[in-house]
């Protein structure tokens, strides 16, 4: 099996944190309470009830704390991380990646060339900017990013409806987004990044597909003249609700600038190899 590596889309599913707290941190809190209880019992007088008490309390842990520290490491995962790398191993037996497929997938990856490019008019890239094609690999991670301009690696969502526009946010709403633009620094040798969500109309393809689940769920499919009427209805609706071709770019395009931070590329580095001990010790049959 090849080493594992994470694709920037998914690498905030590996650096999520598990529930609870791993051996270092428990270590760390069992250090802290002998000190305050040692403290307590050189308050107390010795041989006094109170003192052997204490010094009894103590005695317990530090034998607590002498066991955990026996203990071998674990692989302290979170259950996102691992379902995440039970998939990739799955992918690499079967042969193939598992695609997530949704209306929103689909229409992100249908005008995304066309974001670019109203993208690049209204924040003045420059003419001709194209989508990048070249794939990035290292040791421990790999990707894509849609656009690298000159310092500044750029990554392009298109939302689903201006509902989901964060037109209003102050910072990154989505850490997802965060993970993924840390990892095309890292590939890409960058310092800065930004997220741009630009809104774009839905594709009629994709609207006709709602607008006909919409009509089925009203009036059914029965009487063909009363669901067409109703089809198109809601078709026409839908049509005029993404037509953005009147509304100011500045309401149309939300920027997120996000900096290089070499602490949380480290981080991620080190989770990779915590992946692949995992894979290594607990998914390879």
């Amino acid at each position: 099996m090849i080493d594992f590596k994470i694709s920037a889309h998914a690498t905030s599913q590996i650096m999520t944190e598990g529930k609870g707290k791993n051996k270092a941190e428990k270590l760390a809190d069992l250090e802290t309470e002998i000190t305050a209880e040692n403290v307590k019992l050189s308050e107390l007088k010795e041989s006094s009830k109170s003192w052997l008490n204490k010094l009894e309390k103590v005695s317990k842990l530090n034998n607590e704390l002498n066991e955990l520290k026996a203990q071998p490491e674990k692989i302290e995962l979170s259950q996102t991380c691992v379902t995440y790398l039970e998939n990739w191993v799955k992918e690499q037996i079967y042969g193939y990646k598992f695609e997530f497929d949704s209306d929103q997938t689909l229409k992100g990856i249908t005008v995304e060339d066309d974001a670019i490019q109203y993208a690049a008019s209204a924040l003045g890239w420059g003419m001709g900017i194209k989508k990048n094609q070249l794939r990035f690999s290292s040791e421990f991670m790999q990707g894509t990013p849609d656009l690298i301009i000159d310092d500044l690696v750029i990554d392009i969502k298109c939302p689903e409806s201006p509902r989901t526009l964060p037109l209003f946010a102050k910072e990154l709403p989505t850490k997802a987004y965060y993970w993924q633009l840390q990892t095309y620094m890292y590939l890409t040798g960058k310092a800065k990044a930004q997220v741009t969500y630009v809104m774009m109309p839905t594709p009629d393809e994709i609207l006709k597909k709602v607008a006909f689940f919409k009509a089925k769920n009203l009036v059914g499919t029965e009487n063909k003249i009363e669901f067409d009427a109703e089809f198109d209805t809601i078709f026409a609706r839908l049509q005029y609700e993404n037509d953005f071709s009147n509304i100011d770019p500045k309401h149309r395009i939300a920027c997120f600038d996000i900096e290089r931070n070499d602490s949380d590329i480290n981080a991620i580095i080190e989770r990779v190899k915590q992946c692949r001990d995992y894979i290594y010790k607990y998914l390879t049959i």
